[in-house]
């Protein structure tokens, strides 16, 4: 979340009702849109988003190295909650001792330990695009990959994972949403229903 700053309201009417943080907006005029931002108003208050807007990748590359200014301690999506949803919320110092602790999952040796079984999943999730005979990246790509990997990762059966991507989506967009019953109640049945599926696969091994 940015700290205090003084920066001009969005008025653009191609922005005015514009959500970024709704998926449905992000549809094929979105890149002209971002364009615009980054030329005209590179940081910017939407009233829609409920959040600044930042447009340049200097400007997010600074904000992301300013701790002192900028953190993510209070949630990096629309929210004054301070309810943390993983290690993105987490603030250095302690995004770093985290980050480091994982990594050690990601060792060369590891990652060498799963390496055929990734491109197994990888060739046959590529093989259904292709049959398919079109190819959306992010819908066929960007999204299911890393969700089929890290699924296989973490022991989420085969026929599960469709139900592990409802149930992150469903969690994630609680975050800056608790004055919307209709998302928290999701919410709250996607980590019940996530747990107990969980403690099933961890007693199970």
């Amino acid at each position: 979340m940015l700290g205090a700053m003084s920066a001009p309201v969005l008025t653009d009417a191609r922005f005015a009702d514009v959500d970024f943080m709704d998926s449905p907006s992000w549809d094929a005029s979105m890149p002209e849109r971002m364009r615009a931002l980054r030329e005209h108003d590179q940081v910017v208050w939407s009233d829609a988003t409920r959040a600044w807007l930042i447009a340049k990748y200097d400007d997010v590359s600074a904000i992301s190295r300013n701790q002192e200014v900028f953190t993510s301690d209070r949630g990096v999506r629309r929210s004054t909650s301070g309810v943390k949803i993983g290690l993105i919320d987490e603030p250095e110092p302690r995004h770093g001792e985290l980050r480091r602790l994982l990594q050690r999952g990601f060792t060369p040796r590891m990652v060498a330990k799963l390496e055929d079984v990734f491109q197994r999943l990888v060739d046959e999730h590529v093989d259904g695009v292709i049959e398919a005979g079109r190819c959306d990246f992010v819908a066929d790509f960007a999204v299911p990959l890393p969700l089929i990997l890290i699924a296989e990762m973490i022991g989420i059966r085969p026929e599960d994972r469709q139900r592990l991507h409802a149930w992150s989506d469903a969690l994630v967009a609680a975050d800056g949403n608790l004055d919307r019953p209709e998302i928290m109640e999701r919410a709250m049945v996607a980590l019940v229903e996530y747990a107990e599926y969980a403690t099933e696969i961890i007693e199970a091994r």
